[in-house]
């Protein structure tokens, strides 16, 4: 994989641009090889820099870094059936990488050696604008490029207002002016455009989603496949001087708009972990597009769905522009990592985020602890991954000294530190994830004396479970970890979803 950086100036050095406070517009393309024309409308814009000095000039102190092939493995495992019914190019690159992976899906859970390599280039760039280039299929409408935004209510505040309120409509009104029309991405509702759209719901996993992690405004272009090559180059190369000329325009409302976002979040007392489409305010959007019509299929008792461009049409649809968040923890001061958990820690640094590892046990009053109880797992893998469709968990429902499991997790709010002493502690079910707060409880033990050197020690963390024997009480006994007492390697590790910004605090972690 390889990265290249234009400035006007000449200055490339990566520690000068960012104390000098230099913009930075991101192009990425290739991720998916089969979808091409953002690559040579990159290679064309670069190829423009170099011999046009107007052109070059007119990046003023902004810096236009790309990556021009970011599926290196893909790019090179040429065909030209991998996407049926696309008008060009004779052939092209296929869609996941050497594994076969989907690197538009990999971008927290990091299974690539290209996602892991891409953490550490953007937290080390950190662009303010990034555009992420691709082809969609489906649908048939006039339309050539269509967008999908960073969701401006993920982002949030001032940034998320100015990407909604200045920044979209000025590059829908500046691509209308270059003659290109441009509409919302289009994410049907039911089978057809004139049952209306909804904004693509960007997780953490796609860029865009990703991007908005880092407070980066991004943009994932999609040209429409089934018009021709050339034309969706075209397409392509606008929308990406568009932005970027936005960009260059708005760089220092963009930053300030970001270090506000960053700031505001350091102080922010509860965090999202889902969000979803809102349904309860529709917008409507005026889209043009073809009669849809259906016929029965030679092959197969069904009717096949096809749109007649002989029957244009132009009218309002409802569109669904504007997401909410479906879940929410509160912020706490820290999240107690264990050591063992070292891909968790390694993601954390690639992206920014403040590890401080404790130079002695503590012990703190107030700790959150989650346990998971159960797991419904789809039938089949999707990236090498099993997807996790139902979950049951548990969460102390008052402050707790007691590990989850079967060492000591202690959180990280201010506090005397105390010697480590074994303490057994409610236990709240709660129902699936989403439902009623509602839980049964068990009366607690007497708090137990402290662990000796003989009591049988715990096993690796990943096969470590109640044992099956009975006291004299009735309830389960713990394994306890007698060597080390080190800190819980339970269920209270941040999750990639739930994962927080660079300004959302420390997390810290032990041996």
């Amino acid at each position: 994989m390889h990265a290249g950086l234009v400035a006007a100036d000449g200055v490339l050095d990566r520690d000068t641009l960012r104390a000098q406070g230099r913009p930075v517009f991101f192009n990425n393309n290739g991720i998916h090889p089969g979808e091409p024309e953002g690559i040579d409308a990159c290679m064309a814009l670069v190829r423009d820099f170099c011999l046009a000095p107007e052109r070059l000039a007119a990046l003023g102190k902004t810096v236009f870094l790309f990556i021009p092939v970011y599926n290196v493995d893909g790019c090179v495992n040429r065909n030209s059936t991998s996407r049926v019914n696309q008008l060009g190019p004779e052939s092209f690159g296929f869609r996941g990488n050497g594994q076969h992976l989907d690197l538009n899906r990999d971008f927290i859970k990091c299974d690539s050696l290209a996602a892991q390599v891409f953490n550490r280039f953007f937290t080390a760039w950190d662009p303010d604008v990034m555009v992420d280039t691709h082809t969609a299929n489906g649908a048939d409408y006039p339309y050539t490029m269509t967008l999908i935004p960073t969701q401006p209510d993920k982002l949030g505040g001032g940034l998320g207002d100015f990407l909604r309120e200045r920044m979209l409509p000025a590059i829908y009104g500046d691509m209308e002016r270059r003659g290109c029309p441009t509409c919302p991405y289009v994410n049907l509702l039911g089978e057809t455009p004139d049952e209306g759209i909804e904004d693509f719901v960007d997780l953490p996993r796609f860029s865009t989603g990703y991007a908005a992690l880092h407070h980066t405004i991004g943009f994932m272009p999609e040209t429409h496949m089934l018009k021709p090559f050339a034309e969706r180059v075209a397409a392509m190369r606008t929308l990406v001087e568009v932005v970027l000329d936005f960009t260059v325009a708005q760089a220092e409302r963009i930053q300030q708009l970001r270090r506000a976002a960053r700031a505001d979040d350091a102080r922010r007392a509860q965090w999202p972990l889902r969000w979803r489409n809102d349904h309860e305010r529709p917008a409507r959007l005026r889209f043009k597009g073809y009669t849809a019509v259906r016929s029965p299929s030679r092959l197969g008792d069904y009717q096949r769905l096809a749109y007649d461009r002989d029957q244009p049409w132009e009218k309002d649809i409802v569109h669904f522009d504007r997401c909410i968040e479906e879940q929410v923890v509160a912020a706490p001061k820290a999240y107690p990592v264990p050591q063992a958990w070292r891909e968790v820690i390694e993601r954390l640094e690639w992206n920014g985020i403040a590890l401080q590892r404790p130079d002695a046990d503590r012990l703190f009053e107030a700790a959150r602890v989650y346990r998971v109880l159960e797991v419904g797992t789809r039938a089949s893998a999707y990236d090498g991954r099993m997807f996790h469709d139902r979950w049951c968990w548990a969460r102390t429902p008052r402050p707790s000294r007691r590990a989850p499991a079967t060492c000591w997790c202690r959180s990280t709010s201010p506090g005397p530190a105390t010697p480590s002493r074994p303490r057994n502690r409610k236990r709240t079910t709660a129902s699936s994830a989403g439902a009623s707060s509602t839980a049964c409880s068990r009366r607690s033990r007497p708090p137990s004396r402290p662990m000796s050197s003989r009591t049988r020690p715990c096993r690796c963390w990943r096969t470590s479970r109640r044992c099956g024997r009975r006291s004299t009480r009735g309830r389960p006994r713990i394994r306890s970890c007698c060597a080390t007492r080190r800190p819980c390697t339970g269920s209270c590790s941040p999750t990639a979803s739930g994962m927080p910004s660079r300004s959302g605090g420390a997390i810290r972690w032990w041996r």
